[in-house]
């Protein structure tokens, strides 16, 4: 009987996800039949998942089009067998005993409806990477890079002042390694489809919190997480995309004034913000990626 499905989802993510799978399947304590690993590949033009074709181990689904990744987490978990389900990006590596403690930490305390645990970046250190519920003061703060002066006189609502080495009740942990009952994720419907990429988790995240679901970090296990991936080769795809989710996020969870203010934020303060540091920096290239991103964003249809 599967104890636990996987579902990763895949785009032109290389050498990356062979890693992530194998470092599945040097996993302990789960015999051959109690993990299932679903690969959704969203129409990659490289050979990533050339080798999970024959591998019956594994469930390739492909899709014709690049459908995003909160559409994509929804067709894999749409097809897990297993009560648990777990969202893992392809540039990840488990420890051996990461699957195991993970699932018996969250079977023996059902008080917790989501887990996430302690991620360990390509330089060795703690990633932050859990978030409170954004509001209108550390959205702010966050949009603007206000946060990056003092995190005490602008909070955000990233957790960038804790350690994340104990472990404790958070409001959001990162969808590079997020563990839940299937139901759970049925109950809430998944990830919101709006959301191209970025933003579906904490959107995810802040429907539970509506519903006081608990959400919990450990710091009793860790996987090593490269962060950004495939999308650092395309960085103002990358800003177009957080841009766009950010806006959509801003739209279905505030109201009135805030909401407007943020997006004014979002339109005009930003790119002024993020255009001046490139300038200061003289960092042309960075220039050239966020006018392109915000071409994107404002005349549809370009690229």
């Amino acid at each position: 009987m599967q104890k636990l499905s996987i579902i990763i989802v895949n785009w032109n993510s290389g050498d990356y996800l062979r890693n992530c799978v194998n470092s599945v399947f040097a996993s302990n304590g789960f015999s051959t039949g109690e993990i299932e690993i679903i690969i959704v590949d969203n129409a990659s033009v490289d050979d990533s998942c050339n080798f999970a074709v024959s591998n019956d181990r594994i469930v390739l689904i492909r899709n014709e089009n690049n459908v995003g990744f909160a559409k994509a987490c929804n067709i894999g978990v749409s097809s897990a067998k297993a009560k648990y389900i777990l969202l893992l990006n392809p540039d990840t590596k488990l420890n051996p005993d990461t699957l195991s403690l993970s699932l018996d930490f969250l079977i023996s305390n059902p008080e917790y409806s989501v887990l996430g645990i302690k991620q360990i970046n390509s330089k060795g250190q703690v990633q932050r990477s859990c978030c409170r519920i954004p509001n209108f003061r550390t959205a702010f703060n966050a949009f603007t890079g206000l946060y990056k002066l003092s995190e005490t006189l602008f909070p955000s609502f990233k957790m960038i002042e804790w350690s994340h080495d104990e472990s404790r009740i958070v409001d959001h942990v990162i969808g590079s390694f997020m563990m839940m009952q299937k139901s759970l994720w049925q109950d809430f419907e998944g990830m919101d489809e709006d959301y191209f990429l970025y933003y579906e988790d904490i959107d995810f995240s802040a429907r539970l919190s509506y519903s006081h679901k608990k959400i919990y970090y450990w710091a009793g296990t860790e996987i090593y997480h490269e962060g950004g991936g495939t999308s650092d080769r395309i960085k103002s795809q990358r800003l177009y995309y957080s841009i766009q989710s950010r806006l959509i996020y801003v739209q279905k969870h505030f109201k009135g004034i805030r909401k407007a203010g943020l997006k004014l934020t979002i339109y005009f303060i930003e790119p002024f913000i993020r255009m001046s540091m490139s300038l200061i920096r003289l960092n042309f290239k960075s220039l050239v990626e966020i006018f392109k991103a915000y071409i994107r964003l404002l005349i549809p249809g370009r690229s």
